[in-house]
């Protein structure tokens, strides 16, 4: 199991080191990669992109992975995401505003063999270190950064 993981974000990173820098605001018609690009990220509708089961608060439950400790959270913690159907999004640490702005989702970002995984973006930034992969289940929300060295994240739903 940790060999595949190992593989899959091995695999994850030399797919973004190797793709070309595409100017996302040139709509230079002979510019091959810019409609694949501009519809993968930039030209998503609301409806492709969002999950209405997404929308409300998430409070952290549980960190693991990367290189942290693992840590299990109690209710009331002051570490929260609110997502929002306008596409905004407010992320508070103890307490206090850490960051908002907006994102995106993109389904079926990823694919590992037959497993096609979706991916958040945070302010307009597809790199590496602002991306993660995104699963619901049920009222569960869990973020695994594509950067292996960062831990994953799950959330619980607290509200709307």
């Amino acid at each position: 199991m940790k060999r595949a993981v190992l593989i899959f974000t091995l695999l994850v990173a030399i797919g973004f080191v190797a793709c070309k820098k595409v100017d996302m605001n040139n709509s230079n018609a002979n510019n091959p990669n810019y409609s694949n690009v501009k519809n993968t990220f930039a030209g998503l509708k609301k409806s492709d992109s969002l999950t209405s089961s997404l929308f409300g608060k998430w409070e952290l439950t549980k960190r693991y992975g990367g290189n942290i400790l693992p840590a299990d959270f109690p209710a009331g913690n002051g570490n929260t995401y609110q997502f929002n159907s306008d596409s905004t999004y407010k992320h508070y640490q103890d307490g206090a505003l850490n960051d908002n702005g907006v994102f995106h989702i993109v389904k079926s970002a990823i694919k590992f063999d037959t497993v096609a995984y979706n991916v958040i973006y945070f302010n307009n930034d597809n790199s590496l270190f602002a991306s993660s992969i995104i699963t619901i289940n049920s009222n569960q929300l869990t973020l695994a950064p594509l950067m292996p060295d960062f831990a994953r994240t799950v959330y619980n739903k607290t509200g709307n």
